[in-house]
């Protein structure tokens, strides 16, 4: 009995090490199009999530610092955010979506840059991105 424990303690051990390794892969490209899915959900956490941890820390502050003046906390005042987005549809404005294609991806250690057309525009943009403990997230330059 005590070999098929360890047996299976061995299996569970060796599939952690496997899926940390190899199952949660971070990469500019996903980062990207995480982003990209995030905005066109108008999920604003998932967008921060993309988004170099000390900015983002910088952005959730200062949305605490404005919800503070509403009495509200931050979280509260972003998860009000899509109701004020549909409200103003509603008047007529239009709430942007996101459609990026990445032409090109250049690396360099925990550097990278990324070339993207917003496909409704035809703009094409330069995106750069930095890798902190192997997550990869956009900077916002």
């Amino acid at each position: 009995m005590k070999k098929l424990i360890g047996i299976i303690v061995a299996i569970c051990i060796a599939g952690a090490v496997l899926f940390y390794f190899f199952g949660n892969t971070s990469t500019p490209e996903k980062t990207i199009n995480d982003f990209e899915k995030a905005f066109n959900e108008q999920d604003y956490n998932g967008m921060l999530d993309c988004i170099e941890p000390v900015t983002a820390t910088a952005i959730r502050g200062g949305v605490n610092l404005v919800g503070g003046l509403f009495g509200l906390d931050g979280q509260s005042l972003i998860d009000v955010f899509p109701l004020l987005t549909d409200i103003t549809e509603e008047m007529g404005a239009e709430y942007a979506q996101l459609d990026l294609e990445i032409l090109e991806i250049v690396e360099d250690g925990d550097s990278a840059w990324a070339t993207v057309e917003e496909t409704h525009t035809g703009e094409t943009m330069e995106l750069s991105l930095v890798r902190v403990d192997g997550t990869w997230y956009l900077l916002l330059d």
